[in-house]
């Protein structure tokens, strides 16, 4: 094969055609004198970002010149020194710098070469892909604290050879007898897991079926790599032609060290011995798993612990400053106007000082770093290592996309393109007709914009909202008062009895007891929160189906005749469900054993598919019935299938009557 020779002259974005990722300025139009990037190309038009307002459109390809300087002639930018072959100035595998454009400012790894331009593939939970110019590029990043998973440059059907790493590891091969071993997903998901294993971590898949067998070990290579199954999580997986969701189980595995139980190892990043069963110790593994912008550099006087801003039980949020959220979203791959806007993050967070914790920071103004109660803490310190790293996850963030679409819509009224409310869940539609709104949820299903959002639950960063009302950044000039007093209608998911929807006082004036300052945070805040109120010892969102901070998301509509036509239901009190005998005593060394035993018991898998026909053989009942979601049965199978839902975090049983059991395929 020969080599061509192609001159940088011959590759200039302004001599050559246009090309994606090329920045342009427009010269004609109502967006005249704007620069941008084009992520399009048709015949006669060009799909161009936007980079003061991160906007697309839609640009005749003869209304669009090279970056210019001003008005006038586009000016050529200072090229990178190229030799006069088609060789790059970077190679695949490089940390970059993207200098300019609609991505200006993120860093990423170089995925492809082109004769003019890299595919960058950004860092971040979602490892987006973008073509970028090499002039655009500077080799490494801003910041060395985000850890990535590197990209197999080669197919995983070809990896059937192992490939040095650099790190003492062979790339695996694919091992027959399951549906795929993932060393390196085709879109990577990064995790804990794969951040602090790097390159001795591999998930193994297959599809959740009655005969699912996942491994408690697989060996590989030439020197016999032993690989320990260290969790085991169900997750979505598609859909079957016929519309039904599909399910596969993905397993993760961590290469032991030569003379070292990886056990120790573990131990070292939390107190995984204390914990007294194995069913909470493969809950708590799959935390390990959790998929999100691995950020690391940080340190445990960052963390503070705080008392519980609400009830236990209503738990899992807690603050972070301003100057580190801003630090922290820096690093994610979002929108430049996202991130300004930012305020809540759900978080995994490791280290031997604070053990495992997970739920969601919300900002508060005034701190520095960040304050988490107990109820975050889910692994307690490590007993067996002082190092002092931290190292964070971001999950999600939050305003989430929706709602930042939705906020939009607000301020313009006009409907953002990509805004679509989905058909009304079987569920919420059962719980709207149990409080007496059957003849107002037809009108409201049909309407082409539906009142209402999914926002985050989170605790008053100010601690001066008053007890048993809420506040909603980003809605305070779209309520309706209703005899003087202004309320929106919540709930959350799984919503099964009628008392899980709320009719819930909306702050809109300052309270005495908050200051002037906090008031006016508040109200800067984006549309995105549900923000509860702080101190009650019975607090509002466990009183909402049980729901709590931790990431819950909470439907909130201001539909003003929906709320008004509301009949609330009584609250009911809950009957504590049984749990099976616990052990008292911490599992000690054996903890990894034990629960890898949990997590390989058919009968724990199958719970999964469980929790499928409950709720499928409950909304029949509360359907064919007169009562709805008050109907005996339909009640009984709900709160079975509420049951199937905890048991895997909580060890208690699942209390199927008798007389309903053949309905779900129990004897």
């Amino acid at each position: 094969t020969g080599m061509v020779h192609l001159s940088w002259f011959s590759c200039h974005p302004a001599m050559a055609a246009m090309e994606l990722g090329q920045t342009v300025s427009i010269t004609a139009g109502k967006h005249a004198g704007q620069a941008g990037v084009i992520e399009g190309i048709t015949a006669k038009m060009l799909k161009v970002r936007l980079a003061e307002s991160d906007e697309q459109v839609s640009i005749m390809q003869s209304s669009v010149n090279g970056r210019s300087g001003g008005h006038g002639e586009a000016q050529v930018p200072a090229m990178p020194q190229m030799p006069q072959t088609a060789e790059s100035p970077f190679k695949v595998g490089d940390t970059v710098t993207i200098n300019s454009g609609a991505y200006k400012g993120e860093t990423g790894k170089v995925a492809k070469i082109n004769p003019c331009k890299a595919t960058i593939r950004l860092h971040g939970a979602d490892q987006k892909t973008v073509p970028i110019s090499y002039h655009q590029l500077s080799l490494g990043s801003f910041t060395a604290s985000v850890a990535t998973t590197a990209v197999p440059q080669t197919p995983m059907e070809e990896l059937e050879e192992e490939t040095d790493r650099g790190d003492g590891w062979g790339m695996l091969s694919i091992v027959q007898g399951v549906k795929k071993i993932i060393l390196q997903d085709k879109k990577p998901q990064e995790c804990f897991l794969t951040s602090h294993f790097k390159g001795r971590s591999l998930c193994v898949e297959e599809a959740l079926t009655k005969t699912s067998s996942i491994k408690a070990h697989y060996e590989h290579g030439e020197e016999r790599h032993r690989f320990t199954l260290v969790s085991v999580k169900v997750e979505n997986d598609g859909y079957h032609f016929w519309g039904g969701q599909k399910q596969c189980v993905r397993g993760a595995y961590v290469a032991e060290l030569p003379g070292r139980e990886l056990s120790e190892e573990l131990e070292e990043i939390a107190n995984f011995s204390a914990l007294t069963s194995g069913r909470k110790v493969a809950s708590r593994m799959q935390l390990l798993q959790s998929p999100g912008t691995v950020l690391e550099g940080f340190r445990a006087a960052d963390l503070e612990k705080i008392p519980e801003p609400l009830s236990k039980a209503s738990g899992g949020c807690g603050f972070i400053g301003p100057a580190l959220l801003q630090q922290l979203t820096a690093q994610l791959t979002l929108p430049k106007l996202r991130r300004q806007q930012t305020t809540s993050l759900q978080v995994r967070v490791f280290g031997p000082r604070v053990g495992v914790l997970k739920g969601v920071l919300t900002l508060k103004p005034g701190i520095q770093g960040i304050q988490y109660p107990a109820s975050m803490e889910k692994v307690g310190p490590s007993r067996s290592s002082e190092a002092d790293w931290i190292t964070v996850v971001v999950c999600k963030v939050f305003p989430s996309d929706p709602s930042f679409k939705i906020a939009k819509m607000l301020k313009t009224g006009v409907r953002p393109k990509g805004l679509q409310w989905k058909k009304l869940s079987p569920m919420l539609e059962l719980l709207l007709k149990s409080l007496g709104l059957a003849e107002e949820l037809g009108r409201y299903a049909q309407e082409s914009i539906r009142k209402e959002a999914f926002l985050v639950g989170v605790a008053d960063p100010t601690g001066g909202l008053p007890e048993d009302s809420i506040f909603v950044p980003g809605l305070q000039e779209h309520l309706s008062a209703c005899e003087g007093t202004t309320e929106v209608l919540v709930t959350r998911c799984p919503c099964v009895q009628a008392s899980d929807g709320k009719r819930l006082r909306v702050v809109t004036e300052r309270p005495g007891t908050m200051s002037e300052a906090d008031w006016q945070a508040l109200l800067q805040r984006p549309l995105g929160e549900l923000i509860f109120p702080r101190g009650s010892a019975h607090a509002l969102p466990e009183r909402i189906a049980e729901g709590d901070l931790d990431g819950d998301l909470y439907w909130v509509c201001w539909d003003a005749s929906l709320v008004a036509s509301a009949k609330e239901e009584p609250e009911v009190e809950r009957t504590e469900t049984a749990e099976l005998p616990r052990a008292t005593a911490e599992l000690g060394s054996a903890w990894l054993r034990l629960a890898r035993q949990h997590m390989l018991d058919p009968e724990v898998l199958e719970q999964r598919n469980l929790i499928g026909r409950l709720y499928r053989a409950a909304e029949k009942r509360a359907k064919s019935s007169h009562l709805g979601l008050r109907d005996p049965d339909a009640q009984a199978l709900f709160r079975a299938y509420v049951q199937c839902i905890d048991s895997g975090k909580h060890g208690n049983e699942i209390d199927i009557p008798q007389h309903l059991r053949k309905e779900v395929g129990l004897k």
